[in-house]
């Protein structure tokens, strides 16, 4: 911890806005771990019960199926299942806005993360050209020039050049980690909803058929 505080002390004043930059940056990484991380697009499982519970009349036994199923699988599903009985073009045009809120919550605070993947090399730029002007400025005010006089205006480029590019690294790697992952999801999301819209209709031109009451929409 000692070593930590002398580097970040050595780094200059640039440190401190990658410092910064670095909490925010691993603050949203394990926070967007804990999202992403439990969301899933698994519907054969769901499927399953949905078609259970509509077969025998058990609407509020749907809804809570819907409900219990993970983000963002659950919420697209419980917006389909309370615009049944409406316009097919309804209920897609439902579960598509429920998927499209669900991957906008999934994709919260990656924008930060990327600004700061690309700032902060500027940041480490701005310190490293500070340490060199400190060196000169050492130099300058000695009269000669050695190692020990330009010594630690280079330290302070030379670590200021390193943090920003570890900063960089780590928010570029996990942005683009995160967005892989959320791409994966959309397109498993899209299947999903057309086998759940595929459900839904089914059900309720069969209860139709049979005569079957079935409610209009679930509130």
């Amino acid at each position: 911890m000692d070593h930590l505080l002398e580097v970040i002390r050595h780094g200059g004043a640039a440190m401190y806005p990658l410092l910064l930059c670095s909490v925010l940056a691993v603050g949203i990484v394990f926070e967007r771990l804990l999202v992403i991380g439990r969301a899933r697009v698994s519907t054969q499982a769901l499927l399953a019960r949905l078609r259970g519970h509509l077969e025998r009349g058990e609407w509020e036994e749907a809804r809570r199926a819907c409900l219990a199923a993970p983000l963002p699988l659950g919420a697209v599903a419980a917006a389909g299942l309370e615009k049944i009985g409406r316009p097919p073009q309804e209920v897609d045009d439902a579960m598509a806005h429920a998927g499209n809120l669900a991957l906008q919550n999934l994709e919260s605070n990656l924008p930060v993360l990327g600004t700061i993947g690309g700032v902060a090399p500027f940041i480490g730029l701005f310190g490293t050209v500070l340490g060199i002007m400190r060196a000169f400025r050492d130099i300058q005010a000695r009269g000669q020039a050695g190692t020990a006089v330009v010594a630690g205006g280079v330290s302070e480029a030379l670590i200021a050049t390193a943090a920003g590019l570890v900063v960089a690294v780590v928010a570029v790697v996990a942005y683009n980690t995160f967005l892989n992952r959320i791409s994966r999801l959309e397109v498993q999301l899209e299947a999903a909803r057309s086998e759940l819209f595929y459900l839904f209709t089914e059900e309720w031109e069969c209860a139709q058929r049979e005569g079957t009451a079935m409610p209009v929409g679930i509130n």
